[in-house]
């Protein structure tokens, strides 16, 4: 039986050798983490992995990104401090995205607080 390491393997079928998951270039980050968002990689900051929230594949940059909100319908930018915030001191999932503006997400919190 042939012994090899998958993460080998994997980096053969990469167009990029040795950059798995973006850790290289945020150009090169899995789509997925954000969805529909425009992002402006002028704005890459370096992420702290070791303190993020991931199954298989972390978030190697911050990166602003602009979305549009479910309540409001505006466009909101999902910062770079904001999302190094969520990921490494909140410990959100790193796939997770705002679906609200903060203003939103202020009022939806403000509205809680005072039914209960």
């Amino acid at each position: 039986m042939r012994n090899f390491r998958l993460g080998s393997f994997l980096q053969k079928l990469l167009p990029w050798p040795g950059d798995v998951f973006g850790k290289n270039s945020p150009e090169r980050m899995p789509a997925h983490f954000f969805h529909s968002a425009r992002v402006d990689y002028s704005t890459a900051v370096r992420a702290d992995i070791s303190k993020q929230n991931y199954s298989v594949c972390p978030r190697h940059w911050y990166l602003d990104a602009e979305t549009t909100c479910t309540d409001c319908s505006e466009p909101f930018i999902f910062s770079v401090s904001e999302q190094k915030f969520w990921y490494e001191d909140l410990h959100f999932w790193v796939d997770s995205l705002p679906n609200q503006c903060p203003n939103c997400r202020k009022n939806r919190k403000d509205a809680k607080t005072i039914s209960n």
